[in-house]
Protein backbone atom coordinates (compact mmCIF):
# COMPACT_ATOMS: atom_id res chain seq x y z
CA UNK A 1 0.00 0.00 0.00
CA UNK A 2 1.58 3.51 -0.91
CA UNK A 3 2.10 6.25 1.40
CA UNK A 4 -0.29 8.20 -0.26
CA UNK A 5 -3.49 6.15 0.32
CA UNK A 6 -5.81 6.24 3.02
CA UNK A 7 -6.08 3.27 5.17
CA UNK A 8 -9.92 2.26 5.72
CA UNK A 9 -11.49 2.60 9.41
CA UNK A 10 -13.20 -0.07 10.60
CA UNK A 11 -16.76 1.47 10.24
CA UNK A 12 -16.47 2.47 6.73
CA UNK A 13 -15.29 -1.39 5.83
CA UNK A 14 -18.57 -2.53 7.59
CA UNK A 15 -20.40 -0.06 5.68
CA UNK A 16 -18.87 -1.31 2.63
CA UNK A 17 -19.63 -5.13 3.35
CA UNK A 18 -23.32 -4.21 4.09
CA UNK A 19 -24.02 -2.28 0.15
CA UNK A 20 -22.13 -5.04 -1.51
CA UNK A 21 -24.57 -7.35 0.17
CA UNK A 22 -27.42 -5.55 -0.11
CA UNK A 23 -26.55 -5.82 -4.49
CA UNK A 24 -26.63 -9.70 -4.07
CA UNK A 25 -29.70 -11.40 -5.48
CA UNK A 26 -31.37 -13.86 -3.54
CA UNK A 27 -34.29 -16.24 -4.12
CA UNK A 28 -35.98 -15.25 -1.07
CA UNK A 29 -39.51 -13.91 -1.42
CA UNK A 30 -39.90 -9.92 -1.72
CA UNK A 31 -42.21 -8.71 1.04
CA UNK A 32 -43.53 -5.46 0.40
CA UNK A 33 -42.88 -2.66 3.35
CA UNK A 34 -45.39 0.12 4.46
CA UNK A 35 -44.15 2.98 5.67
CA UNK A 36 -46.30 3.19 8.87
CA UNK A 37 -45.63 -0.28 9.07
CA UNK A 38 -44.64 -1.27 12.84
CA UNK A 39 -43.47 -4.45 15.12
CA UNK A 40 -45.09 -3.14 18.15
CA UNK A 41 -48.95 -2.04 18.34
CA UNK A 42 -50.88 1.12 19.35
CA UNK A 43 -51.04 -0.21 23.13
CA UNK A 44 -47.07 -0.30 23.04
CA UNK A 45 -45.35 0.97 25.60
CA UNK A 46 -42.72 2.06 23.90
CA UNK A 47 -42.01 5.24 21.61
CA UNK A 48 -42.92 3.95 17.72
CA UNK A 49 -39.63 4.53 15.82
CA UNK A 50 -36.10 3.02 17.15
CA UNK A 51 -35.09 -0.76 17.76
CA UNK A 52 -36.19 -1.70 21.61
CA UNK A 53 -32.81 -1.58 23.60
CA UNK A 54 -32.09 -5.49 24.43
CA UNK A 55 -32.68 -5.39 28.08
CA UNK A 56 -36.38 -4.80 26.95
CA UNK A 57 -38.86 -8.07 27.40
CA UNK A 58 -41.33 -8.98 25.14
CA UNK A 59 -44.42 -10.33 26.77
CA UNK A 60 -48.22 -11.25 25.07
CA UNK A 61 -49.19 -7.56 25.77
CA UNK A 62 -47.18 -5.98 23.56
CA UNK A 63 -49.06 -7.19 20.56
CA UNK A 64 -52.23 -5.97 19.44
CA UNK A 65 -53.24 -9.55 17.55
CA UNK A 66 -54.39 -12.19 19.96
CA UNK A 67 -51.77 -14.85 18.33
CA UNK A 68 -49.23 -12.56 18.72
CA UNK A 69 -47.91 -11.80 15.46
CA UNK A 70 -47.53 -8.34 13.33
CA UNK A 71 -50.19 -8.06 10.50
CA UNK A 72 -48.30 -7.97 7.13
CA UNK A 73 -48.79 -5.11 4.80
CA UNK A 74 -49.72 -7.13 1.67
CA UNK A 75 -51.47 -10.40 1.65
CA UNK A 76 -49.66 -12.91 -0.33
CA UNK A 77 -51.04 -15.02 -2.82
CA UNK A 78 -51.62 -19.31 -1.67
CA UNK A 79 -48.46 -20.88 -3.52
CA UNK A 80 -48.90 -23.76 -6.06
CA UNK A 81 -48.93 -26.40 -3.47
CA UNK A 82 -48.33 -29.88 -5.11
CA UNK A 83 -48.44 -32.80 -2.66
CA UNK A 84 -45.22 -35.04 -2.76
CA UNK A 85 -47.70 -38.21 -1.38
CA UNK A 86 -48.61 -39.72 -4.12
CA UNK A 87 -52.62 -40.69 -2.89
CA UNK A 88 -54.44 -43.45 -5.13
CA UNK A 89 -57.85 -43.50 -6.15
CA UNK A 90 -60.59 -46.02 -5.47
CA UNK A 91 -63.19 -47.32 -8.25
CA UNK A 92 -66.01 -44.64 -7.30
CA UNK A 93 -63.43 -41.52 -7.49
CA UNK A 94 -62.37 -41.45 -4.33
CA UNK A 95 -59.28 -41.47 -2.02
CA UNK A 96 -58.16 -44.86 -0.95
CA UNK A 97 -57.90 -44.83 2.90
CA UNK A 98 -55.40 -47.33 2.61
CA UNK A 99 -52.74 -45.20 1.19
CA UNK A 100 -53.36 -42.45 3.47
CA UNK A 101 -50.48 -41.63 6.31
CA UNK A 102 -51.51 -42.69 9.61
CA UNK A 103 -50.30 -41.51 12.89
CA UNK A 104 -47.35 -43.27 14.81
CA UNK A 105 -50.26 -45.22 17.42
CA UNK A 106 -51.85 -46.91 14.16
CA UNK A 107 -48.95 -48.58 12.72
CA UNK A 108 -47.84 -52.12 13.48
CA UNK A 109 -44.69 -51.62 15.84
CA UNK A 110 -44.93 -48.17 16.55
CA UNK A 111 -43.36 -47.61 20.36
CA UNK A 112 -44.78 -44.63 22.53
CA UNK A 113 -42.44 -42.15 22.26
CA UNK A 114 -42.54 -38.32 23.05
CA UNK A 115 -44.59 -35.21 23.96
CA UNK A 116 -46.15 -36.44 27.27
CA UNK A 117 -46.09 -40.29 26.69
CA UNK A 118 -43.85 -42.39 27.87
CA UNK A 119 -40.44 -43.08 26.26
CA UNK A 120 -39.69 -45.75 28.48
CA UNK A 121 -39.69 -49.54 26.60
CA UNK A 122 -42.55 -51.42 28.85
CA UNK A 123 -42.19 -55.19 29.56
CA UNK A 124 -43.81 -57.77 27.42
CA UNK A 125 -46.66 -59.11 29.51
CA UNK A 126 -46.56 -62.86 30.49
CA UNK A 127 -48.98 -65.88 29.85
CA UNK A 128 -50.25 -65.24 33.14
CA UNK A 129 -51.81 -61.85 32.47
CA UNK A 130 -55.05 -60.57 33.42
CA UNK A 131 -56.87 -59.52 29.81
CA UNK A 132 -59.87 -57.11 29.66
CA UNK A 133 -63.35 -58.32 30.84
CA UNK A 134 -65.36 -58.03 27.14
CA UNK A 135 -69.23 -56.23 27.43
CA UNK A 136 -71.15 -59.64 26.49
CA UNK A 137 -69.53 -62.06 28.76
CA UNK A 138 -72.07 -61.44 31.74
CA UNK A 139 -73.43 -65.22 31.42
CA UNK A 140 -69.85 -66.58 31.38
CA UNK A 141 -68.12 -67.25 34.29
CA UNK A 142 -65.76 -65.07 36.14
CA UNK A 143 -62.71 -67.14 35.44
CA UNK A 144 -63.77 -67.64 31.95
CA UNK A 145 -64.65 -63.66 32.08
CA UNK A 146 -61.05 -63.30 32.88
CA UNK A 147 -59.66 -65.91 30.56
CA UNK A 148 -61.31 -63.84 27.30
CA UNK A 149 -59.77 -61.68 25.78
CA UNK A 150 -60.44 -59.04 22.55
CA UNK A 151 -58.09 -57.67 19.89
CA UNK A 152 -59.54 -54.17 20.27
CA UNK A 153 -57.31 -53.86 23.68
CA UNK A 154 -54.26 -53.44 21.16
CA UNK A 155 -52.48 -50.41 20.32
CA UNK A 156 -51.80 -51.19 16.82
CA UNK A 157 -52.26 -53.81 14.08
CA UNK A 158 -48.97 -55.84 15.20
CA UNK A 159 -48.46 -58.26 17.93
CA UNK A 160 -45.94 -55.77 20.12
CA UNK A 161 -48.92 -53.00 20.97
CA UNK A 162 -49.49 -54.81 24.37
CA UNK A 163 -45.76 -53.79 25.12
CA UNK A 164 -46.32 -50.18 25.10
CA UNK A 165 -49.66 -50.38 26.71
CA UNK A 166 -49.83 -47.27 28.70
CA UNK A 167 -50.59 -47.39 32.72
CA UNK A 168 -54.15 -46.36 32.51
CA UNK A 169 -54.86 -48.34 29.56
CA UNK A 170 -54.05 -51.09 31.18
CA UNK A 171 -55.80 -50.23 34.76
CA UNK A 172 -59.24 -49.44 32.78
CA UNK A 173 -59.21 -52.83 30.69
CA UNK A 174 -57.29 -54.81 32.85
CA UNK A 175 -57.62 -54.25 36.56
CA UNK A 176 -60.79 -52.61 37.27
CA UNK A 177 -63.09 -54.71 35.57
CA UNK A 178 -62.39 -57.70 37.84
CA UNK A 179 -61.82 -54.63 41.03
CA UNK A 180 -65.57 -53.98 40.03
CA UNK A 181 -66.53 -57.59 40.04
CA UNK A 182 -65.09 -58.44 42.97
CA UNK A 183 -67.18 -55.44 44.59
CA UNK A 184 -70.41 -57.01 43.66
CA UNK A 185 -69.73 -59.54 46.35
CA UNK A 186 -71.83 -58.27 49.22
CA UNK A 187 -70.81 -59.27 52.82
CA UNK A 188 -72.70 -62.34 54.24
CA UNK A 189 -73.59 -63.62 50.51
CA UNK A 190 -74.12 -67.85 50.17
CA UNK A 191 -70.84 -68.30 47.61
CA UNK A 192 -70.66 -71.77 46.30
CA UNK A 193 -67.05 -73.69 46.60
CA UNK A 194 -66.92 -73.07 42.80
CA UNK A 195 -67.36 -69.52 42.87
CA UNK A 196 -64.76 -69.61 45.78
CA UNK A 197 -62.37 -71.41 42.95
CA UNK A 198 -62.83 -68.74 40.54
CA UNK A 199 -62.16 -65.54 42.95
CA UNK A 200 -58.86 -67.80 44.16
CA UNK A 201 -57.95 -67.98 40.47
CA UNK A 202 -58.67 -63.97 39.42
CA UNK A 203 -56.53 -63.11 42.80
CA UNK A 204 -53.97 -65.27 41.12
CA UNK A 205 -54.14 -63.86 37.91
CA UNK A 206 -54.37 -60.47 39.21
CA UNK A 207 -51.34 -60.82 41.49
CA UNK A 208 -49.34 -61.69 38.36
CA UNK A 209 -50.50 -58.99 35.88
CA UNK A 210 -49.94 -56.38 38.81
CA UNK A 211 -46.78 -57.45 39.21
CA UNK A 212 -45.95 -58.15 35.48
CA UNK A 213 -46.55 -54.43 35.29
CA UNK A 214 -44.42 -53.32 38.48
CA UNK A 215 -47.86 -52.41 40.08
CA UNK A 216 -47.10 -54.26 43.65
CA UNK A 217 -44.66 -51.97 44.61
CA UNK A 218 -45.34 -49.40 47.09
CA UNK A 219 -44.81 -46.08 44.52
CA UNK A 220 -48.18 -47.39 42.73
CA UNK A 221 -50.59 -44.57 43.22
CA UNK A 222 -53.77 -46.57 42.92
CA UNK A 223 -52.57 -49.87 45.78
CA UNK A 224 -54.61 -48.33 47.95
CA UNK A 225 -57.84 -48.79 45.69
CA UNK A 226 -56.52 -52.74 45.22
CA UNK A 227 -56.72 -52.92 48.71
CA UNK A 228 -59.90 -52.05 49.41
CA UNK A 229 -61.80 -53.75 47.47
CA UNK A 230 -59.70 -57.53 48.31
CA UNK A 231 -60.57 -56.51 52.11
CA UNK A 232 -64.24 -56.62 51.23
CA UNK A 233 -63.68 -59.79 49.70
CA UNK A 234 -62.52 -61.14 53.08
CA UNK A 235 -65.88 -61.35 54.79
CA UNK A 236 -66.70 -63.76 51.81
CA UNK A 237 -65.91 -66.10 54.62
CA UNK A 238 -63.47 -68.60 52.79
CA UNK A 239 -60.33 -69.64 54.35
CA UNK A 240 -59.43 -70.86 51.16
CA UNK A 241 -59.73 -67.19 49.48
CA UNK A 242 -58.62 -65.74 52.84
CA UNK A 243 -55.28 -67.42 52.08
CA UNK A 244 -54.84 -66.48 48.10
CA UNK A 245 -56.20 -62.97 49.25
CA UNK A 246 -52.88 -62.71 52.37
CA UNK A 247 -50.21 -63.40 49.14
CA UNK A 248 -51.88 -60.78 47.05
CA UNK A 249 -52.24 -58.11 49.84
CA UNK A 250 -48.73 -59.10 51.83
CA UNK A 251 -46.94 -58.51 48.41
CA UNK A 252 -48.60 -54.37 48.90
CA UNK A 253 -47.07 -54.29 52.50
CA UNK A 254 -44.27 -56.90 53.24
CA UNK A 255 -41.58 -54.87 51.42
CA UNK A 256 -43.05 -51.60 52.93
CA UNK A 257 -43.16 -53.08 56.25
CA UNK A 258 -39.04 -54.93 56.32
CA UNK A 259 -38.01 -51.62 54.73
CA UNK A 260 -39.16 -49.61 57.83
CA UNK A 261 -37.82 -52.25 60.25
CA UNK A 262 -35.25 -51.95 58.73
CA UNK A 263 -34.61 -48.38 58.98
CA UNK A 264 -35.84 -48.23 62.72
CA UNK A 265 -33.36 -50.91 63.69
CA UNK A 266 -30.37 -49.66 61.77
CA UNK A 267 -29.66 -46.48 64.21
CA UNK A 268 -31.89 -47.39 67.31
CA UNK A 269 -30.50 -49.82 69.81
CA UNK A 270 -33.77 -49.77 71.29
CA UNK A 271 -35.69 -50.84 68.10
CA UNK A 272 -33.59 -54.26 67.93
CA UNK A 273 -34.32 -55.03 71.62
CA UNK A 274 -38.01 -54.62 70.33
CA UNK A 275 -38.01 -56.48 67.74
CA UNK A 276 -35.93 -59.35 69.14
CA UNK A 277 -37.95 -59.15 72.68
CA UNK A 278 -41.33 -59.26 70.54
CA UNK A 279 -42.85 -62.94 71.23
CA UNK A 280 -42.72 -64.32 68.01
CA UNK A 281 -41.03 -61.54 66.38
CA UNK A 282 -37.82 -63.85 65.04
CA UNK A 283 -39.29 -66.68 64.07
CA UNK A 284 -41.92 -65.14 61.99
CA UNK A 285 -39.13 -63.09 60.45
CA UNK A 286 -37.28 -66.61 59.91
CA UNK A 287 -40.51 -68.04 58.44
CA UNK A 288 -40.85 -65.17 55.89
CA UNK A 289 -37.31 -65.83 54.73
CA UNK A 290 -37.72 -69.45 54.37
CA UNK A 291 -40.96 -69.45 52.68
CA UNK A 292 -39.65 -66.44 49.91
CA UNK A 293 -36.16 -68.93 49.34
CA UNK A 294 -38.01 -71.86 48.02
CA UNK A 295 -40.80 -70.43 46.16
CA UNK A 296 -39.44 -68.95 43.47
CA UNK A 297 -42.43 -67.52 41.63
CA UNK A 298 -43.61 -64.01 43.54
CA UNK A 299 -41.89 -61.33 41.35
CA UNK A 300 -41.81 -59.48 44.74
CA UNK A 301 -38.73 -62.12 45.83
CA UNK A 302 -36.11 -60.70 45.52
CA UNK A 303 -37.24 -57.30 47.22
CA UNK A 304 -38.62 -58.98 50.17
CA UNK A 305 -35.33 -61.27 50.21
CA UNK A 306 -33.18 -58.07 50.63
CA UNK A 307 -34.98 -55.66 52.88
CA UNK A 308 -35.46 -58.84 55.27
CA UNK A 309 -31.88 -60.03 55.27
CA UNK A 310 -31.14 -56.33 55.87
CA UNK A 311 -33.32 -56.34 59.02
CA UNK A 312 -31.93 -59.03 60.14
CA UNK A 313 -27.96 -57.77 59.76
CA UNK A 314 -29.29 -54.72 61.41
CA UNK A 315 -30.44 -56.59 64.47
CA UNK A 316 -27.38 -58.53 64.26
CA UNK A 317 -25.61 -55.54 65.86
CA UNK A 318 -27.47 -55.95 69.26
CA UNK A 319 -24.64 -58.67 71.27
CA UNK A 320 -27.79 -60.15 72.60
CA UNK A 321 -29.41 -60.73 69.40
CA UNK A 322 -26.62 -61.09 67.23
CA UNK A 323 -25.49 -64.26 69.52
CA UNK A 324 -28.68 -65.63 69.57
CA UNK A 325 -29.01 -65.68 65.47
CA UNK A 326 -25.45 -66.32 65.20
CA UNK A 327 -27.02 -70.32 67.31
CA UNK A 328 -29.70 -70.38 64.96
CA UNK A 329 -29.01 -72.97 62.76
CA UNK A 330 -32.52 -71.98 60.61
CA UNK A 331 -31.15 -68.26 59.85
CA UNK A 332 -27.47 -69.03 59.41
CA UNK A 333 -28.66 -72.29 57.15
CA UNK A 334 -30.89 -70.09 54.82
CA UNK A 335 -28.22 -66.71 54.47
CA UNK A 336 -25.72 -69.56 53.14
CA UNK A 337 -28.26 -70.43 50.49
CA UNK A 338 -28.04 -67.30 49.24
CA UNK A 339 -24.43 -67.45 48.92
CA UNK A 340 -24.37 -71.19 47.61
CA UNK A 341 -27.14 -70.18 44.46
CA UNK A 342 -27.19 -66.51 43.76
CA UNK A 343 -24.44 -64.84 41.88
CA UNK A 344 -23.58 -61.45 42.40
CA UNK A 345 -23.95 -60.59 38.72
CA UNK A 346 -27.68 -61.25 38.57
CA UNK A 347 -28.49 -60.61 42.18
CA UNK A 348 -25.62 -58.06 44.01
CA UNK A 349 -27.39 -55.73 46.66
CA UNK A 350 -29.13 -59.29 47.29
CA UNK A 351 -25.34 -61.33 48.16
CA UNK A 352 -23.74 -58.45 49.21
CA UNK A 353 -26.61 -57.98 52.23
CA UNK A 354 -26.35 -62.11 53.05
CA UNK A 355 -22.56 -61.76 53.49
CA UNK A 356 -22.92 -58.19 55.54
CA UNK A 357 -25.18 -60.21 58.08
CA UNK A 358 -22.60 -63.27 58.20
CA UNK A 359 -20.41 -60.84 59.15
CA UNK A 360 -22.00 -59.22 61.65
CA UNK A 361 -22.89 -63.23 62.97
CA UNK A 362 -19.30 -63.92 62.63
CA UNK A 363 -18.52 -61.57 65.28
CA UNK A 364 -19.71 -63.61 67.95
CA UNK A 365 -17.19 -66.79 68.24
CA UNK A 366 -18.91 -68.67 71.25
CA UNK A 367 -19.22 -72.24 71.66
CA UNK A 368 -23.24 -72.01 70.38
CA UNK A 369 -22.36 -70.20 67.15
CA UNK A 370 -23.23 -71.98 63.92
CA UNK A 371 -21.36 -69.58 61.82
CA UNK A 372 -18.18 -70.81 64.21
CA UNK A 373 -18.71 -74.47 63.04
CA UNK A 374 -19.40 -73.86 59.78
CA UNK A 375 -16.10 -71.73 58.96
CA UNK A 376 -14.77 -74.32 56.09
CA UNK A 377 -17.98 -74.22 54.09
CA UNK A 378 -18.20 -70.21 54.42
CA UNK A 379 -14.70 -69.74 53.59
CA UNK A 380 -15.24 -71.67 50.09
CA UNK A 381 -18.11 -69.34 49.51
CA UNK A 382 -15.76 -66.88 50.32
CA UNK A 383 -13.08 -67.53 48.21
CA UNK A 384 -15.77 -67.25 45.64
CA UNK A 385 -16.79 -63.98 46.26
CA UNK A 386 -12.77 -62.68 46.45
CA UNK A 387 -12.91 -63.35 42.43
CA UNK A 388 -15.98 -61.61 42.04
CA UNK A 389 -15.83 -58.06 40.08
CA UNK A 390 -17.89 -56.61 42.49
CA UNK A 391 -15.78 -54.47 44.72
CA UNK A 392 -18.58 -54.34 47.53
CA UNK A 393 -18.64 -58.46 47.92
CA UNK A 394 -14.90 -58.61 47.88
CA UNK A 395 -14.94 -55.86 51.09
CA UNK A 396 -17.93 -57.92 52.89
CA UNK A 397 -15.72 -61.27 52.28
CA UNK A 398 -12.82 -59.70 53.30
CA UNK A 399 -14.11 -58.43 56.48
CA UNK A 400 -15.82 -61.70 57.15
CA UNK A 401 -12.36 -63.84 57.02
CA UNK A 402 -11.11 -60.82 59.32
CA UNK A 403 -13.10 -62.57 62.11
CA UNK A 404 -13.02 -65.88 60.96
CA UNK A 405 -9.13 -65.43 60.94
CA UNK A 406 -9.48 -65.56 64.85
CA UNK A 407 -9.72 -69.55 64.07
CA UNK A 408 -6.46 -71.81 63.07
CA UNK A 409 -8.14 -73.88 60.45
CA UNK A 410 -9.38 -70.70 58.80
CA UNK A 411 -5.68 -68.96 58.90
CA UNK A 412 -4.66 -72.62 57.37
CA UNK A 413 -6.93 -72.03 54.48
CA UNK A 414 -6.07 -68.75 53.62
CA UNK A 415 -2.25 -69.54 53.33
CA UNK A 416 -3.46 -72.87 51.77
CA UNK A 417 -5.34 -71.44 48.86
CA UNK A 418 -2.87 -68.23 48.26
CA UNK A 419 -5.51 -66.11 49.91
CA UNK A 420 -3.04 -63.98 51.44
CA UNK A 421 -1.67 -62.37 48.37
CA UNK A 422 -4.79 -61.00 47.69
CA UNK A 423 -5.03 -59.75 50.47
CA UNK A 424 -2.03 -58.20 50.21
CA UNK A 425 -2.89 -56.26 47.26
CA UNK A 426 -5.76 -54.78 48.78
CA UNK A 427 -3.62 -52.20 51.02
CA UNK A 428 -2.60 -50.77 47.63
CA UNK A 429 -7.12 -49.65 47.50
CA UNK A 430 -7.23 -45.55 47.93
CA UNK A 431 -9.66 -46.60 50.25
CA UNK A 432 -9.45 -46.38 54.53
CA UNK A 433 -12.26 -49.11 54.44
CA UNK A 434 -10.52 -51.59 52.38
CA UNK A 435 -7.05 -51.36 53.60
CA UNK A 436 -8.97 -51.64 56.97
CA UNK A 437 -10.09 -55.13 56.45
CA UNK A 438 -7.13 -56.24 54.50
CA UNK A 439 -5.19 -55.49 57.93
CA UNK A 440 -7.84 -57.45 59.64
CA UNK A 441 -6.88 -60.51 58.04
CA UNK A 442 -3.17 -59.86 58.14
CA UNK A 443 -3.31 -59.61 62.00
CA UNK A 444 -4.31 -62.46 62.21
CA UNK A 445 -2.40 -64.01 60.13
CA UNK A 446 0.79 -62.66 60.86
CA UNK A 447 0.01 -63.62 64.93
CA UNK A 448 0.99 -67.64 63.53
CA UNK A 449 5.04 -67.40 63.42
CA UNK A 450 4.54 -70.02 60.36
CA UNK A 451 3.31 -67.37 58.27
CA UNK A 452 5.44 -63.88 58.61
CA UNK A 453 8.20 -64.79 56.64
CA UNK A 454 5.62 -65.31 53.91
CA UNK A 455 4.05 -62.15 54.61
CA UNK A 456 6.91 -60.31 54.33
CA UNK A 457 8.62 -61.95 51.34
CA UNK A 458 5.11 -60.99 49.45
CA UNK A 459 6.04 -57.00 50.17
CA UNK A 460 3.26 -56.69 53.30
CA UNK A 461 6.05 -54.63 55.37
CA UNK A 462 6.15 -52.32 52.46
CA UNK A 463 2.37 -51.76 51.77
CA UNK A 464 1.49 -51.41 55.55
CA UNK A 465 4.20 -48.51 55.86
CA UNK A 466 3.06 -47.31 52.73
CA UNK A 467 -0.79 -47.61 54.08
CA UNK A 468 0.20 -45.79 57.76
CA UNK A 469 1.73 -42.53 55.72
CA UNK A 470 -1.05 -42.01 53.48
CA UNK A 471 -3.38 -42.45 55.68
CA UNK A 472 -2.75 -42.10 59.35
CA UNK A 473 -3.88 -38.62 59.75
CA UNK A 474 -7.30 -39.46 58.39
CA UNK A 475 -7.95 -42.42 60.41
CA UNK A 476 -6.14 -43.47 63.66
CA UNK A 477 -8.17 -46.28 63.86
CA UNK A 478 -7.13 -47.66 60.45
CA UNK A 479 -3.29 -46.55 61.50
CA UNK A 480 -3.50 -48.24 64.88
CA UNK A 481 -4.13 -51.52 63.36
CA UNK A 482 -1.54 -50.97 60.43
CA UNK A 483 0.99 -50.30 63.83
CA UNK A 484 -0.45 -53.51 65.40
CA UNK A 485 0.18 -55.68 62.21
CA UNK A 486 3.75 -54.46 61.53
CA UNK A 487 4.34 -54.96 65.29
CA UNK A 488 3.46 -58.81 64.89
CA UNK A 489 5.27 -59.15 61.72
CA UNK A 490 8.36 -58.50 63.33
CA UNK A 491 8.17 -60.43 66.79
CA UNK A 492 10.68 -63.08 65.01
CA UNK A 493 12.94 -59.90 64.89
CA UNK A 494 12.81 -59.25 61.02
CA UNK A 495 11.26 -56.22 59.54
CA UNK A 496 12.30 -54.11 56.21
CA UNK A 497 12.53 -50.47 56.06
CA UNK A 498 12.57 -49.76 59.58
CA UNK A 499 14.18 -46.22 59.01
CA UNK A 500 11.14 -44.84 57.31
CA UNK A 501 9.04 -46.26 59.43
CA UNK A 502 10.61 -44.41 62.55
CA UNK A 503 10.04 -41.35 60.57
CA UNK A 504 6.76 -41.79 60.33
CA UNK A 505 6.09 -42.75 63.79
CA UNK A 506 8.06 -39.74 65.17
CA UNK A 507 5.74 -37.36 63.30
CA UNK A 508 3.12 -39.31 64.18
CA UNK A 509 3.98 -39.31 67.66
CA UNK A 510 4.04 -35.51 67.88
CA UNK A 511 1.31 -34.42 69.06
CA UNK A 512 2.03 -30.49 68.05
CA UNK A 513 3.44 -31.27 64.79
CA UNK A 514 -0.12 -32.79 63.58
CA UNK A 515 -2.34 -30.67 61.50
CA UNK A 516 -6.15 -30.68 63.63
CA UNK A 517 -9.14 -30.17 62.25
CA UNK A 518 -10.59 -26.73 62.53
CA UNK A 519 -13.68 -28.21 63.53
CA UNK A 520 -13.94 -28.50 67.32
CA UNK A 521 -16.36 -31.60 67.56
CA UNK A 522 -13.88 -33.42 64.97
CA UNK A 523 -11.26 -32.44 66.46
CA UNK A 524 -12.08 -34.19 70.02
CA UNK A 525 -13.12 -37.24 68.50
CA UNK A 526 -10.07 -37.32 66.55
CA UNK A 527 -7.90 -36.41 69.18
CA UNK A 528 -9.30 -39.23 71.44
CA UNK A 529 -8.81 -41.67 68.64
CA UNK A 530 -5.21 -40.23 68.33
CA UNK A 531 -4.74 -41.01 72.28
CA UNK A 532 -6.47 -43.95 72.86
CA UNK A 533 -6.21 -46.23 69.41
CA UNK A 534 -3.28 -44.88 67.94
CA UNK A 535 -0.69 -43.83 70.14
CA UNK A 536 -0.36 -46.75 72.86
CA UNK A 537 0.58 -49.45 69.90
CA UNK A 538 2.50 -46.16 67.83
CA UNK A 539 4.68 -45.81 70.54
CA UNK A 540 5.89 -49.31 71.58
CA UNK A 541 6.51 -50.07 67.89
CA UNK A 542 8.57 -46.70 68.42
CA UNK A 543 10.74 -47.75 71.29
CA UNK A 544 11.06 -50.90 70.03
CA UNK A 545 12.69 -50.02 66.82
CA UNK A 546 14.21 -46.98 67.51
CA UNK A 547 16.33 -49.41 70.55
CA UNK A 548 17.17 -52.22 67.77
CA UNK A 549 17.81 -49.24 64.76
CA UNK A 550 20.81 -48.10 67.27
CA UNK A 551 22.51 -51.28 67.92
CA UNK A 552 22.10 -51.93 64.35
CA UNK A 553 20.59 -55.57 64.91
CA UNK A 554 17.65 -54.62 62.15
CA UNK A 555 18.66 -54.16 58.62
Amino acid sequence: MSAGLRRQTSAEIVSEARRSLRTLATQRPFTPQEKQRQLFGESSSRAHDGRPPSAFSLHARHFDAPDSRPGSGTRLSPLEHKPRLSVSLDEDGGVNEATLPKPPTERGNARIGSGGSRARQLRAASINRLPPMTPNTKNMSLEARIGADQPEDKLGHGDTGDDYMDESVFWNTKVLPVLQEFESFAPGDDVSDETVGELCNACNSLHDALAERGMLRRQFKKRSAILRTLFRLIDVGSDRLNLTLAKLILADLVVRLLFTLGNLTAKSTEARERVYELEGGIDVLLDLFQVYQETPSPPEREDVLVKLIRLLANLAIHPTVGTALAANTLCVQLLLEVLEYRCVQESEELVINAVATINNLSFYQGQSSVVRSQHTHISQLLLKLLLSSSMDAVLEATRVFGNLSQIKDVRHFIMQHKVEQFVVTLLDSKTPDVCFSACGVLINLSADPDNRATLRAEGTVQKLVECLRDFGPQDWHLAAVVCQTLWNCSLDGELQHTQELLEILQLYTDKEALQWPSDNGVRQVQEACWELLFLPVAERLRRRFHIEDTTGTTP
